[in-house]
């Protein structure tokens, strides 16, 4: 914003062509709009206003402010009052003395306006346009529109020059003025200007709280409230710009200059001391390299209260031992954290618990009250279909057709024996048989309906579908990610040695797994498949982690016995949950994220989310360590498998119930997203489909040339995904 910021304000309400009805807000648009946009505090702009001027003194207004600019300039146009198209769909603005015969020689057409804006030297143009189209409108308010006119198509930018254009309908609507206003007296702004200038004014429309309201914002926040206001009516925007538009000020937050590296201004925005102390302390080291915009912030933010101001009054003293002072300061508030926390465990203690006493001898965790993560919007489930070529004969077709290729060999069989054949011709005839009926057994017993998504050198692992489903990850030596809308590769990443575990964040907007010989989780951005972070265990591997469905947090297990939570925007730790005696090997959220189930060597325990304490502490009652765990869709019941185990065990009863007996040991499970159906993965190179209602097994399908290591349902129910040691990725058509 080094440049000048000029706004030229053109509003009509007095036409001389009858033709025109007469407007009632555009000078009550002008005052209210001009206001907020001088103030030096919110706009800074230089502000012009013509009111009820010729065509052909508005042409050359616009034309000189276009031609005058410089190339780091902000121009601000805003016309407010009649709209009108030509035979030919071309867009005109009306000034006072338009004719509606003569729009090409009266009016200000929008292609000029188009073409002054991309030859101009000015680096920013926005162009608001306060007037409406064709269709009807509800009683009580006035359209400023004659005819119908698609704005976004007429002020498209063809030179790529950062332009800025927001409307305050669509081509089929009109715009309103606010109900009742007279001609005379008193004026009220129309409803979408009064909602830019209440955004601006208030600092409303700065909806991240940075101090800046850039263009995406103020569109966002003036489409709600017009539309809140007049549900016919929708604000339309064609925004061609590179990087961020700011458009004013707002006292809403911390005002930073946007040239600040972004992750100093997102650490000075943070909600932890510490985090924002490290911040201060990045701005001492740019500053004493000369850096004046990190000097400058310092300024600021030492104008202000508290340690954040105290940390910078001293950043800016000429003193070689600043860095140390702030870290001392750090240090301070952490051992004040930590006497408090002890004083308050200390409290509890003390406090006797009302009702019966739990008089177990293993020692219970300590309890403290989490800060609340964000909570996540799950995304709509996309509907999948599986690629071309995916046969679907079931197990019933498959049988009927063994049957009649049976008679029809005792048929030919009979034939041979009763007529006076030769024994070569019987031989080759039996022979025949002989391979027809290998080749139909065999179909029979592999009856392999899937599609083989892509077959790797080595096992894959962990497959794992995101919230909307648009997405399906899996491990082998790297992470693969495919589009399941094309069935095509999106991302590849590599050379991280991946292994273990693999999940996708509630929202999708993430995807974590462990890596570098399970020592290591990392996360991903899904939308450029960036590091987010990168969480190193404490000890030797992460045994295991998980995503809440519901909330902005992770939770893994870093070392023996300890799970750490972790906020997934800030990537601070929220919460550690400790003394749980043994290894971690699994975890699982419920489907609402009101709970995390975490399975040790020999137990299972369920704890709380909300405040963290124990739910339930269950004996594992496995063969081996609990490896896999799976909530049912409703959360009523947790299905749990053993490391060398055979069967799936339901904890929705105590003591568990054993269902779904296999022949092979179970290697994974999944839940289909209603819940009528369980699918396990086993080493017998099988999926087997189970009906949760009385857990008879409905299906078996083989298809996988080595043992199935994991199974995931899409999240509309219509596929499910499998990896196996032979390196095969298979979907298969679920119903």
């Amino acid at each position: 914003m080094s440049g000048k910021r000029t706004a030229l304000l053109i509003v009509t309400d007095t036409y001389q062509d009858e033709t025109f009805s007469r407007l009632r807000a555009p000078q009550a648009d002008a005052a209210a709009l001009a206001d907020v946009l001088r103030d030096p505090e919110i706009g800074d702009y230089t502000v012009e206003v013509l009111t009820n001027q010729p065509s052909q003194v508005a042409r050359v207004r616009v034309n000189r402010l276009l031609n005058s600019a410089e190339r780091d300039d902000l121009i601000l146009l805003y016309v407010s009052g009649h709209g009108v198209k030509d035979e030919s769909g071309r867009l005109h603005l009306v000034s006072t003395d338009t004719e509606r015969q003569l729009l090409a020689a009266t009016g200000v057409s929008a292609e000029f306006v188009r073409e002054l804006i991309d030859h101009s030297n000015a680096g920013t143009v926005v162009v608001w346009l306060d007037c409406c189209y064709a269709g009807a409108f509800p009683s009580g308010r006035i359209p400023k529109a004659e005819g119908e006119v698609d704005v976004l198509a007429q002020l498209r930018t063809r030179t790529g020059r950062g332009c800025a254009v927001m409307t305050a309908s669509t081509a089929i609507q009109f715009a309103y003025e606010t109900a009742g206003t007279e001609i005379a007296g008193e004026q009220a702004p129309s409803v979408f200007t009064d909602a830019i200038a209440e955004g601006l004014r208030t600092g409303a429309a700065d909806l991240n709280a940075d101090g800046e309201i850039d263009a995406a914002e103020l569109y966002s926040y003036v489409h709600d409230r017009v539309r809140a206001s007049t549900p016919a009516q929708t604000p339309t925007r064609n925004d061609q710009v590179s990087g961020e538009l700011y458009i004013a000020h707002s006292t809403r937050g911390l005002r930073l200059d946007p040239r600040l590296p972004a992750v100093i201004r997102q650490a000075l925005r943070s909600s932890y001391l510490r985090v924002q102390l490290g911040a201060v302390h990045a701005l001492t080291d740019l500053a004493a390299d000369g850096d004046d915009v990190a000097e400058a912030t310092l300024v600021r933010l030492a104008e202000g209260s508290g340690e954040i101001a105290a940390a910078a009054s001293k950043a800016l003293l000429p003193n070689t031992a600043v860095a140390e002072e702030i870290d001392q300061l750090r240090l301070r508030l952490e051992v004040q954290q930590r006497t408090t926390a002890e004083a308050l465990d200390r409290l509890l203690r003390d406090v006797p618990a009302p009702g019966p006493v739990d008089q177990r001898t293993s020692p219970q965790p300590r309890q403290s009250a989490p800060r609340r993560p964000a909570v996540l919007r799950a995304p709509r489930p996309v509907p999948l279909t599986l690629p071309e070529g995916v046969s679907r004969m079931s197990d019933r077709d498959l049988w009927l057709a063994t049957l009649a290729f049976t008679l029809v060999v005792l048929v030919a069989a009979g034939i041979v024996f009763v007529a006076p054949i030769g024994v070569t011709v019987l031989a080759a005839i039996g022979a025949a048989v002989i391979a027809a009926w290998l080749f139909v057994s065999f179909r029979l017993f592999y009856r392999d309906t899937s599609v083989t998504l892509t077959r790797a050198a080595v096992g894959t692992r962990r497959a794992t579908f995101s919230p909307d489903g648009s997405l399906l990850s899996y491990q082998d030596d790297d992470l693969a990610t495919w589009h399941t809308g094309t069935w095509t590769r999106v991302n590849t990443l590599m050379d991280h040695q991946f292994e273990g575990e693999a999940a996708f964040s509630g929202d999708g907007a993430l995807l974590a797994t462990t890596t570098r010989g399970m020592r290591r989780v990392e996360a991903w951005h899904t939308t450029d498949w960036t590091l987010a972070t990168s969480l190193a265990a404490e000890t030797q591997h992460v045994g295991a982690m998980a995503f809440s469905p519901s909330r902005a947090m992770l939770a893994t297990s870093g070392r023996p016995g300890v799970v750490q939570l972790w906020d997934t925007e800030t990537w601070t730790l929220l919460h550690q949950v400790a003394e749980l005696d043994e290894g971690v090997h699994a975890m699982v959220f419920s489907p609402d994220g009101g709970s995390l189930a975490i399975a040790g060597d020999k137990s299972l325990t369920v704890l709380d989310t909300d405040t963290w304490a124990e739910r339930a502490d269950l004996a594992a009652q496995h063969p081996g360590w609990l490896q896999c765990l799976a909530f049912s869709p409703d959360g009523t019941t947790l299905a749990t498998v053993g490391l060398m185990d055979r069967a799936v065990r339901l904890r929705s009863t105590a003591p568990p119930t054993v269902v779904a007996e296999h022949p092979s040991y179970v290697q994974h499970l999944a839940f289909s997203p209603d819940g009528r159906l369980l699918a396990t993965a086993c080493r017998d190179r099988a999926i087997r489909f189970w009906d949760t209602a009385d857990w008879s097994i409905l299906r078996k399908v083989v298809g996988h040339r080595g043992p199935v290591t994991s199974v995931a349902f899409s999240p509309d129910g219509n596929v499910l995904a499998s990896t196996s040691t032979d390196g095969t990725v298979k979907l298969w058509a679920v119903g």
